[in-house]
């Protein structure tokens, strides 16, 4: 659920990458806080942006390796409780061009504003991830 989010995010821009609530799925070894490894990631995003709802969008610090695709938008009602059910081979080949080859190693579900500087506030209920065929 998401209380309220940052009104100047923009997904596409250095200085508004912040996101009301995301949810990263890491395909790969992504490595240890010290040893850490690039590896390709899905950021499901709610943002305070107008970004099209289903887009996929480039982080603009990691093009190539971090891809948002947008759930919630700055049109979303907040306070309310949303599902969201996501197919990631689906998605991956839509974010990435080609199936994913390795296997979800990691999740993280956070809220980022360290780029607006504005306040956001969700909260995370539960987060299921089901893996068949990868």
């Amino acid at each position: 659920m998401v209380e309220f989010a940052q009104p100047s995010a923009d997904l596409t821009k250095r200085d508004g990458d912040d996101v009301a609530a995301a949810i990263m799925v890491l395909f790969g070894d992504p490595g240890t806080l010290l040893d850490p490894r690039p590896v390709p990631t899905l950021r499901y995003s709610w943002t305070g942006a107008d970004h099209p709802i289903g887009s996929v969008i480039e982080n603009p610090y990691h093009p190539d390796i971090v891809k948002n695709i947008v759930l919630q938008n700055a049109d979303a009602e907040t306070n309310i409780w949303v599902t969201e059910r996501r197919n990631l081979a689906s998605d991956y080949e839509a974010a990435f061009g080609e199936p994913p080859s390795d296997y979800v190693w990691a999740i993280a579900l956070f809220i980022d504003n360290d780029q607006t500087g504005e306040e956001a506030a969700a909260q995370f209920a539960s987060a299921q991830v089901y893996c068949d065929g990868f």
